[in-house]
C-alpha cells in the first residue's frame, strides 16, 4: 500500500522536525511508488532545515 501524499508531508515533516542537521528531501516515484506534488514540495522548502529537493526521473526501458 503506497502512502498519500498527506502521509509521506507528514513523514518528512516529523523527520524535519527531529532532526538538527540540512535535509534534502529525495522523491523518487520508481522505487516509491510516490511523487511529491509542487505544492507539496514548495511547502517542504518553506522549512529552514530543507535546503533543497531532488527528483529522481522515471526512466523506462525501451
Amino acid at each position: 500500500m503506497l502512502p498519500t501524499q498527506h502521509e509521506a508531508m507528514s513523514y518528512f515533516k516529523k523527520i524535519v522536525s527531529l532532526v538538527d542537521k540540512q535535509v534534502i528531501v529525495y522523491t523518487d516515484l520508481g522505487r516509491t511508488g510516490l511523487d511529491l506534488n509542487i505544492e507539496n514540495i514548495i511547502d517542504l522548502l518553506s522549512y529552514p532545515r530543507v535546503i533543497g529537493v531532488k527528483k529522481a526521473e522515471d526512466f523506462k526501458e525501451i
